[in-house]
């Protein structure tokens, strides 16, 4: 399932939540994306995913829409912050 925290204003999330619940548990993952551009931003975000997806993780997080040629800079550099993760 391809889903962002953006998609359909968040209903998406909150659908797809619903669904995995449910469903028989223990055989699916969660995979979302996000595409803040601040650290602070994409923590917000992925909070939101999660209060939406009513869980405590997502398996595979992924930057939605990395299209622009400073999309890595602002990713990857120590202004965004994501090599930690």
């Amino acid at each position: 399932m391809d889903n962002c925290w953006d998609y359909n204003g968040g209903s998406s999330e909150v659908l797809w939540g619903r669904l995995c619940r449910a469903t028989a548990t223990g055989k699916k993952s969660s995979h979302d994306q996000i595409d803040g551009r601040t650290k602070e931003a994409r923590a917000r975000q992925i909070d939101e995913s999660l209060r939406r997806l009513q869980t405590d993780r997502i398996d595979l997080m992924q930057f939605h829409e990395v299209i622009r040629l400073e999309d890595p800079d602002r990713i990857f550099t120590p202004a965004g912050q994501s090599s930690q993760w």
